[in-house]
């Protein structure tokens, strides 16, 4: 399964085993490529299927940023199919469910966020640390609690 960007240009694809897989600043593909010279970046991607495959096309975000502490710390969100609570109401209008597959040099973790659509954000915890990411303004970004307290 291809990974396209905005502009409809290849940038990755998705393996046998569900991993995405993008294209490196080394690839000799005529694809777009990735710079890593910023410290973060957040960008909404479609993903269309091939000719053989038989399903919809559906947007995907993917953000990044380089820490001192962990690395390259990698995030790869889509839409959830299934967009009611526990208890059966649906999600308040202008929010959804996603699904994220966070990655980073030690694990990979799937975890489970809220998109507010009108900003364009996705909100989701990570430990005791609350993470945004917006593909809009193209920034992934850390609230520590220390930081949430102090705020208050």
């Amino acid at each position: 399964m291809d990974i396209y960007n905005k502009e409809g240009k290849k940038i990755g694809y998705t393996d046998k085993e569900g991993k995405s897989v993008m294209f490196s600043s080394s690839s000799s593909s005529t694809s777009s490529k990735k710079n890593y010279t910023s410290k973060s970046d957040a960008e909404l991607q479609t993903v269309r299927p091939k000719s053989t495959q038989n399903f919809e096309p559906f947007e995907t975000i993917f953000a990044w940023k380089t820490t001192k502490r962990f690395g390259l710390i990698s995030v790869n969100a889509r839409r959830m199919l299934n967009q009611t609570n526990l208890n059966g109401e649906s999600v308040k209008d202008g929010f959804e469910k996603w699904v994220i597959k966070y990655k980073d040099n030690k694990d990979t973790k799937t975890l489970f966020g809220m998109y507010d659509v009108r900003k364009g954000a996705l909100y989701f915890d990570l430990g005791n640390t609350k993470c945004i990411v917006n593909h809009k303004k193209k920034y992934f970004s850390f609230l520590t609690p220390e930081y949430i307290k102090k705020k208050r």
